[in-house]
């Protein structure tokens, strides 16, 4: 399958953050393989994958490992590009999701994103693909506390998340967490996500314009359409990432990937398994755990 990119306008975000902690962004993006210019670029689009090394490079030559939580007092608003418009004519911060998640695409193909309705409120759960890399802790929580800073700044309200949940380990240093969330972290999580309570999502939002939410609407629309990806293909392509990250974890059950899939019983995950990889997903968790495990220093 095609490469996953991200928009150089997000990217140019992160340079903008690592700058103000009086690092060389320059330097850095040239070392992950990122051409400067190209942040400055209309429509321009950079690898997944050179993403996650600038975010190594960060937490390597800054010393921080919680670099990606440095700023999250500022507000990037320009980080958004055009989704951001439509997301602050909006009637609520739930509309906002919706069009976010709606129009990801155009922001990036590496990231997927759902929201689901729970008791109290609605959890917002990320799925963030890194290629041939792994996806440093750093760059999902610059992503969390953007989005945040985001959602208090159309809201006009200092609106926190109820609890957030990360899927690597607790860091040494928790305090950093603390500031920058202020709500419960639950580490090691099967999943990255964000809960937030019903009342904030269902506030009015003082930028709200029913005529420039129509507006925005049909305009993006003809930009999704523009893209090379089908959602429906994107959709099925991250799943099946998804499923073999889920199959891997072998603490999990069957039932529990295919809820965390999204897949409404077993049957159906089922026979996307056997449309996957040709056999059923007990069969592919099997053919996992008899692979040969590779030794430090034999690569």
């Amino acid at each position: 399958m095609s490469k996953r990119t991200t928009a150089a306008v997000w990217v140019k975000g992160i340079a903008e953050m690592l700058a103000a902690e009086g690092m060389d962004p320059c330097a850095l993006l040239a070392a992950a393989g990122i051409e400067p210019a190209a942040l400055d670029t209309q429509g321009a689009r950079l690898p997944t994958e050179k993403i996650s090394r600038l975010w190594e490079l960060a937490a390597e030559r800054s010393g921080n490992p919680a670099i990606g939580l440095a700023q999250h007092h500022v507000v990037r608003p320009a980080s958004f590009d055009v989704v951001g418009y439509t997301m602050m004519s909006c009637a609520d911060l739930r509309g906002a999701f919706e069009r976010l998640i709606r129009y990801l695409l155009i922001l990036s193909d590496a990231l997927t994103m759902t929201m689901s309705e729970e008791r109290d409120g609605y959890r917002v759960t990320f799925v963030l693909f890194g290629g041939d890399r792994p996806v440093p802790r750093q760059r999902i929580e610059f992503i969390f506390v953007t989005v945040i800073g985001f959602c208090r700044w159309i809201s006009g309200r200092n609106v926190h998340p109820w609890a957030i949940e990360l899927p690597y380990p607790a860091p040494l240093d928790p305090a950093p967490y603390r500031a920058a969330f202020r709500c419960p972290v639950s580490f090691d999580a099967p999943r990255c996500s964000l809960l937030f309570g019903g009342a904030d999502m269902a506030a009015p939002l003082p930028t709200s314009n029913p005529q420039l939410a129509e507006m925005h609407e049909r305009t993006l629309q003809r930009r999704l359409e523009q893209e090379a990806t089908s959602f429906v293909q994107l959709l099925d392509d991250t799943r099946r990432e998804l499923a073999e990250q889920c199959l891997g974890r072998l603490h999990l059950s069957l039932a529990q990937a295919a809820y965390l899939l999204g897949f409404a019983d077993q049957r159906s995950f089922f026979r996307a398994c056997r449309r996957w990889f040709h056999v059923s997903p007990g069969q592919y968790r099997s053919r996992l755990s008899r692979l040969p495990v590779e030794q430090p220093g034999t690569s």
